[in-house]
C-alpha cells in the first residue's frame, strides 16, 4: 500500500465521521433538512447528500451548520506524510 492511499484512507474516515456528526447534531437540533438549508442558504438535498456523505462541505459551512445547532466547531487542518 503507497502513502497516498493510507492519507486517501484517514481523509475518508475523518470526513465519515463529519457527515455522521452533522447529521446528529442536526437531529438533537430538532431541525429538519429544509430548515436547516433555509439557514444555510442551501437545498434540502445539499443538506440530505451531505449528510450521507456525498460530495464536500466547507469548512466554513460545516462550521455554520454546527453553530445554528447550538455547538461550536473548531477545524484543525493535518497534515500526514
Amino acid at each position: 500500500m503507497n502513502t497516498g492511499q493510507i492519507v486517501k484512507s484517514r481523509s475518508t474516515n475523518r470526513n465519515n465521521m463529519i457527515h455522521q456528526e452533522l447529521k446528529r447534531i442536526r437531529k438533537e437540533a430538532n431541525l429538519t433538512q429544509s430548515e436547516l438549508g433555509e439557514l444555510l442558504g442551501c437545498t434540502k438535498q445539499y443538506i440530505s447528500q451531505t449528510e450521507k456523505g456525498i460530495g464536500r462541505i466547507s469548512d466554513q459551512k460545516a462550521e455554520l451548520w454546527a453553530n445554528y445547532c447550538g455547538y461550536k466547531m473548531q477545524v484543525k487542518k493535518v497534515f500526514y506524510k
